[in-house]
């Protein structure tokens, strides 16, 4: 027993000795500049209105309200302190809206465009017909549907009010096996395994909105950010699928490996692992312009630390966005959505639905004045009249 322990204690200090202190210091870095953009996105702003209390409304709130208007979505009675009795009815108007506004969009895909200039403000009209010829065939390449993809960019734009997407290069070497001789009759195979490129190709990802961090809500301009970061929550498998091939990927842990302070401390588990469940990995993307520089985290260990790869002397980072419409500040960083604009619309024809529609129930189920010594007789006499048409007082000629 005393081996196992001196063991496992040598196994760890081993580990902790691994996160060397060039590396820590980059990992820590990238640390404290997520902890500022979480309290970015986690900051109420004006823009998206108030949240029914005293405060503003946060992005994670606002992008929760509209998705849930888009989706018809039902509060229940208690929430809206309303009693059993009562219409709680919810109609589909701002999800009739959004599919109005999306069918005169999504059908016809606008054309894609290219102007080639080199840095004498020359233009190069061949050179920019062979990269429009390259887009658009990174776009039709293998299973890709250009104007599906465009369907649902339109979707999330109409109902999220801003849509950011990754462009960049996936290239994964993978271990595959190969069928060399199959017996029907007894279902014995026989394999050979080899290495092969599985992926190598444009890939194009929509973020979802929570994931993207950026520096400061009021700069409008995605590239004139500071500094971004592209969150991810990943499984063991699908983690090292992508990033099993780099150097530092044999140090990576996940919570249920990290049993002692030591370990958590050398791995900074205090900044990711609440935000993770056992068997996890945080996929931390990180990229400012300013120190020119790109780098992955994953759960505490630096995968990767490069300088920016896009752009030569003016860098850029591999993101696009765009928004349904600006706020009155068009400064601010996100767009307004449809939900959003008609939400004052959609509360005032639930209210009046619900409201013509209580009435109506009670014209229907004329409440009875029952006098409290015919209580009981009342109960037990007619199941087919509830509690909500009866009113039971002292004395009915009163």
């Amino acid at each position: 027993m005393a081996d196992d322990e001196m063991e496992q204690k040598s196994s760890q200090e081993a580990q902790v000795k691994e996160q060397t202190d060039p590396e820590r210091d980059k990992v820590s870095y990238v640390y404290d500049e997520l902890l500022d953009m979480l309290e970015v996105i986690n900051e109420g702003y004006p823009e998206f209105n108030s949240d029914g209390s005293v405060g503003f409304r946060t992005l994670r709130m606002f992008v929760d309200d509209s998705q849930k208007r888009a989706n018809s979505f039902t509060p229940s009675n208690d929430t809206q302190g309303k009693e059993d009795w009562q219409a709680n009815f919810f109609s589909k108007t701002t999800r009739n809206k959004c599919k109005a506004l999306l069918a005169g969009i999504a059908k016809n895909p606008p054309a894609l465009s290219m102007t080639a200039v080199n840095e004498k403000n020359e233009t190069s009209v061949l050179r920019a017909e062979m990269m429009k010829t390259c887009v658009d065939a990174s776009y039709v390449e293998g299973d890709n549907n250009p104007k599906l993809e465009m369907f649902y960019d339109g979707w999330n734009c109409t109902v999220d009010g801003t849509v950011i997407k990754y462009d960049g290069y996936l290239k994964v070497k993978n271990k595959l096996k190969y069928v060399t001789n199959y017996d029907p009759t007894t279902g014995e195979i026989e394999t050979e395994e080899r290495e092969e490129y599985t992926e190598d190709q444009a890939i194009e990802v929509q973020i979802p909105l929570l994931n993207f961090l950026i520096k400061n809500a009021y700069i409008r301009d995605l590239q004139k950010q500071p500094a971004v970061a592209w969150v991810e929550i990943k499984s063991e498998e699908e983690a090292e699928y992508e990033w099993g091939g780099f150097k530092n990927w044999s140090k990576v842990k996940h919570c249920g490996e990290l049993i002692s302070p030591e370990l958590q401390s050398a791995f900074f588990g205090d900044k990711w692992m609440k935000r993770v469940r056992d068997k996890q990995y945080e996929i931390v993307k990180y990229y400012n312009k300013i120190k020119d520089c790109y780098r992955v985290v994953i759960n505490g260990v630096l995968i990767l630390d490069a300088p920016l790869l896009w752009g030569r002397k003016r860098k850029k980072y591999p993101f696009a966005k765009t928004i349904l419409e600006p706020f009155a500040n068009s400064n601010f960083f996100w767009g307004n959505n449809l939900p959003n604009i008609l939400m004052g619309e959609q509360d005032v024809e639930n209210a009046l639905v619900n409201s013509f529609t209580d009435i109506t129930y009670r014209e229907v189920t004329t409440p009875l004045l029952v006098g409290m010594v015919n209580k009981d007789n009342f109960d037990l006499e007619d199941d087919q009249v509830d509690s909500d048409t009866r009113i039971y007082v002292d004395d009915v000629s009163q």
